[in-house]
């Protein structure tokens, strides 16, 4: 899908992920339909290109992309903490252990057992992106599965749609528990401007490249 128009998120998103003084987590909202999704797909593209993401010589960052979709079916708890501690137990080396009763507990219970060998080893830099809480069955994803203090070589990026009677990341923040305690990057999606939408216009080709820098 054509995508532009977003340099300044991705270079926001750059940022936060190398200071290592930034705060381990990043909450990304919007209101529906304006381009969450989008944006961390191409910033985990980006990333690849330009050789952030983990080689076979073991340099980078590992990335985890966990998407939370209605409507692909991966709005399930059982589904999202399994795809999630599968990806953890081939970073950390253990072997991710079958569920023999209570799925969602059981793979929940096994993400935040890898996530914490990972902060506790210190020795691999990784990349969580849990794309669209909103969209997660019942609202039943649990950030305490994260390390309460992650360090600097575990980077959390979630993403949320704004609901009924948010005005900020504020309603998000506390239905997280990252409202106090925590150190969190609030980083709410803004519209496209004048110039985004041009740079939108001609990356989408022709003919729509045309109305790039057209005013009036």
């Amino acid at each position: 899908m054509p995508f532009g128009g977003r340099d300044s998120d991705l270079d926001h998103l750059d940022s936060w992920l190398i200071d290592e003084s930034a705060p381990s987590r990043l909450l990304l909202t919007a209101p529906a339909g304006r381009g969450k999704s989008a944006l961390l797909v191409h910033w985990i593209g980006s990333l690849q290109a330009r050789g952030f993401i983990q080689d076979e010589d073991g340099d980078g960052w590992q990335v985890i992309f966990v998407p939370i979709s209605i409507r692909f079916g991966t709005n399930r708890p059982s589904v999202f903490y399994q795809a999630l501690a599968k990806r953890l137990s081939e970073i950390v080396g253990k072997e991710l252990q079958a569920a023999s009763g209570d799925s969602d507990a059981h793979y929940a219970d096994q993400a935040q057992t890898f996530l914490r060998h990972l902060v506790s080893s210190g020795k691999t830099r990784v990349l969580v992106i849990v794309d669209g809480l909103d969209e997660a069955l019942g609202h039943r994803f649990a950030a305490e599965i994260f390390p309460r203090a992650p360090g600097s070589r575990l980077k959390i990026v979630v993403s949320a749609r704004l609901e009924a009677g948010d005005v900020d990341a504020g309603g998000w923040l506390q239905r997280l528990g990252w409202d106090r305690g925590v150190r969190v990057d609030p980083f709410e999606l803004g519209p496209l401007d004048t110039n985004g939408v041009d740079d939108a216009l001609r990356k989408m080709g022709a003919p729509l490249n045309e109305l790039g820098g057209q005013r009036g």
